[in-house]
C-alpha cells in the first residue's frame, strides 16, 4: 500500500518507489507484479500507468461503492 502526502505529490517518488519494489521482485525471482486500486481513484490508476502497469480487469465486490482496478506489468 502507497500513499504520497499532497505537499511531496508531482516529484516521481512513486516512480522511485515502484522501481525499487520491481527491481525487489525481479531478484525473487517474480515475473509480474499486480495492483489493485479502488476505480475512483484516478491518480493512482494514472501513476500506475507512468511506470509500465496497464488495465487488466475491473471487479465489482459486495460492500465497495465503488469497483476496483486491477493493473499488471510484466517484469
Amino acid at each position: 500500500d502507497g500513499y504520497c502526502h499532497p505537499e511531496h505529490r508531482g516529484r516521481g517518488f512513486h516512480g522511485y518507489a515502484a522501481q525499487m519494489l520491481m527491481n525487489l521482485a525481479r531478484e525473487a525471482g517474480k515475473s509480474k507484479m499486480v495492483t489493485i486500486i479502488r476505480s475512483i481513484n484516478k491518480a493512482a490508476i494514472v501513476s500506475q500507468e507512468k511506470v509500465g502497469f496497464r488495465p487488466v480487469k475491473e471487479i465489482r465486490f459486495a460492500g465497495f461503492r465503488s469497483n476496483i482496478s486491477c493493473t499488471v506489468r510484466n517484469l
